[in-house]
């Protein structure tokens, strides 16, 4: 594992460690030269030597590594070698959100740094469950930053892109937060994938966690109470994030115990009591990507469309797959699942690229279940895994289980 005193160190034969970038919970980031590119990447190791710490930062690279938007951060490689596990991703030099959106008068040059006020300030906010009494409601007097509202809706509709983008493919980002976005030259990045769920894979990942994750600020209600996981916690995420930018901070501070009571009864200002310079269409819809409940929030493609009348990328549109045909090969699986004979067998499914395979695995997988026995013996028992080109991780193929 690298840590600060690893700057100016060589990791593997390739990347030159140049300064840190930043450090959370679960990872430290670096920038870093690729010696055989040519060219700066961002490297993030995993922050603590644990095994979760591991597993969390495979499991970050493996959820978005396949995909490109951009909107969204790419990442490269993931490296798992003896005691050292991190991964490359591009280096993305930019400016915080809050500073971009905001005239060169509205803040100071160290304001990135600076803590953030709640709009409705209850209690300091933390990540673990606190039972503290609930501080005074009255409202904090907030610096009303003076928002170039242009620069503002661009911002968000390209915020809003990528996670329409993510939810299309079944990735929930789940840490959707000023400080997880970047912005150059006008082009807007998602960063920080940490905590992002692949929804097929969310009841076994959430098993994996103890306790609430996330920024308190930031977190959708059904969550802190009941930790539903679904895209419309990245919505209200995005708007808890909109009125921060428009107003100068976020909604709501507090305890999760305070929050998760609260969010719902206590009655949310509009952006535009606070800051009346706020357009009547912007305020409106972040107030309904605060709603408190889910179902009354627009989808992230929503709020894309409403916020720029049309994609700058167009996405392409799931429609819901229904196997047809293969007939032959599925007997011959079947065939090779049902043999009750004490001894291994081996399918190989051979074919070009996007002509069906995993379709194929999966339908037979399918039909299998549908026949096991009801009670637990002699039921099936899956693994899934699979060898991504940009891993070099020991037993790649059994890694991902």
């Amino acid at each position: 594992m690298i840590l600060s005193e690893g700057v100016g160190r060589f990791v593997g034969d390739r990347y030159h460690i140049v300064r840190e970038l930043g450090r959370g919970g679960m990872g430290v980031v670096y920038l870093g030269r690729d010696l055989r590119r040519e060219m700066d990447v961002a490297i993030k190791f995993r922050g603590i030597t644990h095994h979760d710490a591991t597993l969390w930062l495979k499991r970050e690279f493996r959820s978005v590594a396949s995909l490109r938007h951009p909107n969204l951060v790419e990442l490269y490689e993931l490296v798992a070698h003896e005691q050292s596990c991190y991964f490359t991703m591009e280096y993305l030099p930019g400016v915080d959100p809050r500073r971009w959106v905001a005239r060169p008068r509205a803040l100071p040059d160290d304001s990135s740094d600076q803590p953030t006020h709640a709009a409705v300030p209850l209690q300091e906010a933390h990540t673990a469950v606190s039972v503290a009494p609930v501080v005074s409601g009255v409202i904090d007097t907030v610096d009303v930053p003076d928002v170039d509202f242009s620069k503002l809706r661009s911002v968000l509709a390209q915020l809003a892109e990528g996670l329409a983008f993510l939810h299309a493919r079944g990735v929930i980002h789940r840490d959707v937060k000023p400080s997880n976005v970047i912005v150059g030259d006008g082009t807007v990045k998602l960063l920080d994938f940490g905590l992002a769920l692949e929804r097929r894979r969310a009841e076994i990942e959430l098993a994996r966690e103890t306790r609430v994750v996330g920024t308190v600020a930031y977190l959708a209600p059904e969550y802190l109470e009941r930790l539903d996981i679904s895209p419309a916690m990245d919505v209200y995420a995005l708007g808890v994030l909109a009125f921060e930018l428009v107003t100068g901070a976020p909604p709501f501070g507090g305890t999760l115990h305070v929050l998760s009571r609260l969010k719902r009864k206590m009655e949310l200002p509009r952006a535009r009591s606070i800051n009346p310079e706020v357009p009547e269409d912007l305020d409106e819809l972040i107030d309904q990507m605060l709603a408190s409940e889910p179902l009354r929030r627009p989808s992230a493609m929503q709020v894309a469309v409403r916020l720029s009348g049309s994609l700058s990328y167009p996405r392409q549109i799931r429609r819901a797959t229904q196997f047809v045909g293969r007939e032959a090969e599925l007997a011959r699986i079947d065939a090779r699942i049902a043999d009750p004979a004490p001894r291994g067998r081996l399918v190989l499914v051979t074919g070009p690229s996007g002509v069906g395979k995993t379709a194929l695995i999966e339908e037979a997988v399918g039909r299998a279940r549908v026949h096991e026995p009801a009670d637990d013996e002699g039921a099936m028992l899956v693994w899934r895994g699979k060898c991504h080109e940009r891993e070099r991780v020991p037993y790649r193929a059994f890694d991902f289980i």
